[in-house]
């Protein structure tokens, strides 16, 4: 009875006869290529229950408010990963009676399929889900839930391939009931989740004793400095609470008049620049990056690592374009890049203080931007702020660095595992990594104990040549966009060129003006198509009318040079933003932003006029203003698009 296919309750269109391949251990219908020894590659519903779900009617109230948790898609971007416990949303029994949605059972796992495509969530108890979602119910003896999450995990740049729509992308039930998953047997398959769960599980410890430890600090930043509990006591008689007497003789028992209101005597009201000075951060092209651990921070958080600092710890870095509002603590030397804000002196406050200071101001107010979030310090510096005595911030250092201390200590922890988790993911999931009969009630998985363990340096391999770099990418693009037709070169030139310069590589060194908009003819002629061939990367095919390149035999031996030639992610980028842009709007944006680099290297703003000026002053450019694609509206669309996606040439 084991191995009886498992009751699929969607209905609709039969499964798709097709075939999409995926990265590690899932895949639209059977692949051709053979599962690891010992392992199988098997049709999903033969060893789940495939269910989707449904939104009750919002015209009756009385469907909602109730105590059955319903997994909408903000649930599932706001715990990517994780099992939830809990929903925004609540329906009852009511709105499940009359509505196609069904209460599944604890342990189904949920992948969005439409909108928001590729966000996974595991039910800790019962729960409903919107009809965005396909849900598995796992047969507990063929199929381990927490298996089946990594892999969708993994598979996450897959789902892109697996899904059509241009607005909306959507993976589609024929496809979804074609998802074939290679696994070993289900002991095994508990031995690899195992490794897995025990390095996210300590990185969620590390995230929830972080959070507490930064809301006790919180607290009493509040409580000394926005609430003045401690002034206030000692006004009324009292002790204040939980302080020693030496701390509690530094704050006064009286309040005094002041521009800013009420303060307590004593303390003065200034402005920001009276306590810190913020200065904006330094330019670090991708390409002049060389490896090491120092870490290069963005305004939205980590970015990359350089081996030279320019800032020493304790550092304090908030968004100046991009992304504004967040403050950052660095408690080790870091590069803050242009995109950022740092405080570059702490003339009154102390460190954990600013950081706690700036937070309260909600800098996102400030947003100086029309179109791409922007934080100019010269509109911060005036903010007025309330100065405390030197020896109260003190105090307030004292107590809470050492809090900062360990929330710093466990972020590094966690960066460290989760590099572990991403590195052992694909190969555990792909068998080449054998896990043999690791105990699962082992606490730390011996598997992890081996690649935690410190290795002898060894002498960095030498650079690859830029000529395989390059045939790397034109590979990888070609996989990632060759899915129903062949790949043009035209149009993977505009791929490579975006990827290149979200990666932040000197395009304006290797590209020239041609007809089509900015081309690279080194890849042609210099080489790297020529890689790709031979090694059987890619390879000519035509299909119908279009002509062009398609995954070659080996293209997945790619895959670990990949991450190594740090493009990974702006391939990712790349190919999400523009997968579906017609070769018109890619010629259009490469063109414009091609231009604005010229513009932009002369010191100049770009603007349409000046798009118009470069345009018009190359011989195999100039043609373009006269087509419409190059008119006005549609430059100055494309200059408001691309500062969205590059903001340090456009601000």
């Amino acid at each position: 009875m084991e191995n009886r296919r498992c009751k699929t309750q969607t209905g609709g269109r039969a499964a798709t006869t097709g075939h999409i391949a995926g990265e590690y251990a899932l895949a639209v219908g059977m692949p051709d290529d053979p599962a690891p020894n010992g392992w199988k590659w098997l049709r999903l519903t033969d060893v789940t229950r495939l269910e989707t779900g449904h939104t009750p009617s919002r015209q009756h109230p009385e469907y909602w408010d109730g105590n059955i948790p319903w997994i909408g898609i903000r649930d599932a971007t706001a715990n990517h990963g994780q099992i939830i416990h809990d929903t925004l949303q609540h329906t009852n029994e009511l709105g499940i009676n009359n509505s196609s949605a069904r209460v599944l059972p604890t342990n189904t796992v949920c992948l969005s399929r439409t909108a928001s495509v590729g966000y996974v969530v595991v039910m800790g108890r019962p729960m409903a889900t919107s009809q965005d979602f396909v849900n598995w119910v796992c047969s507990p003896s063929l199929l381990d839930y927490r298996y089946l999450k990594y892999v969708l995990l993994a598979e996450r740049r897959s789902f892109l391939r697996f899904a059509h729509g241009t607005t909306h992308q959507t993976i589609y039930f024929p496809e979804v009931k074609a998802f074939h998953i290679c696994a070993p047997d289900i002991h095994h398959q508990g031995v690899i989740a195992h490794i897995l769960e025990s390095l996210d599980d300590k990185i969620e410890l590390n995230r929830r004793m972080n959070e507490t430890l930064e809301a006790m600090a919180r607290a009493i930043f509040k409580s000394w400095f926005v609430d003045f509990d401690p002034v206030r006591a000692k006004a009324e008689g009292r002790k204040p609470f939980g302080m020693d007497s030496e701390t509690a003789a530094l704050f006064p028992d009286s309040f005094v008049d002041s521009p800013l209101g009420k303060v307590p005597k004593g303390w003065e009201a200034g402005r920001l620049d009276d306590i810190l000075v913020l200065q904006r951060g330094f330019d670090l092209p991708m390409k002049k990056r060389v490896a090491g651990e120092i870490p290069v921070i963005a305004s939205a958080g980590v970015t990359g690592f350089h081996n030279e600092a320019k800032v020493a710890p304790p550092g304090i870095v908030t968004g100046r374009s991009g992304s504004i509002g967040g403050v950052q603590y660095i408690s080790v030397p870091f590069w803050p890049l242009n995109t950022t804000l740092w405080v570059k002196e702490f003339k009154s406050g102390n460190p954990v203080y600013s950081y706690f200071l700036l937070k309260n101001l909600n800098l996102e107010r400030y947003n100086a931007g029309s179109g791409v979030p922007t934080l100019n310090r010269n509109h911060v510096h005036p903010l007025p702020c309330i100065i405390p005595p030197r020896t109260v911030m003190q105090a307030f250092e004292n107590l809470t660095a050492p809090m900062f201390e360990n929330i710093q200590s466990a972020l590094l922890q966690s960066e460290t595992l989760a590099a572990i988790r991403d590195t052992l993911l694909p190969k555990l999931l792909s068998g080449k990594i054998h896990v043999g009969d690791i105990a699962t009630t082992d606490k730390v998985p011996k598997a992890v104990e081996a690649v935690v363990k410190p290795k002898a340096k060894r002498k960095p391999k030498p650079k690859a040549p830029d000529e395989f770099q390059e045939a790397v990418l034109i590979s990888a693009l070609v996989r990632e966009l060759a899915v129903k037709y062949p790949l043009g070169r035209k149009r993977y030139t505009k791929f490579a060129y975006f990827v290149h310069r979200k990666a932040e590589h000197d395009v304006q060194q290797s590209y020239l003006k041609k007809a089509a908009g900015p081309y690279n003819p080194w890849t042609k002629y210099g080489g790297p198509e020529k890689i790709a061939l031979g090694n059987k990367y890619i390879k000519h095919e035509q299909k119908d009318r279009y002509r062009g390149y398609v995954p070659g035999e080996k293209n997945k031996d790619i895959d670990k040079y990949i991450g190594r030639y740090g493009f990974d992610d702006a391939l990712s980028w790349a190919v999400k933003t523009f997968r579906y842009a017609t070769n018109d709007d890619l010629e259009l944006f490469s063109t414009v932003d091609f231009a604005a680099l010229g513009i932009v290297s002369n010191e100049q703003q770009p603007n349409v006029d000046g798009v118009k000026a470069v345009i018009s002053g190359h011989p195999e450019w100039k043609a373009k203003l006269e087509s419409g694609l190059f008119s006005d509206g549609n430059i100055a669309r494309a200059l408001k698009v691309l500062a969205t996606y590059f903001p340090e040439t456009y601000q």
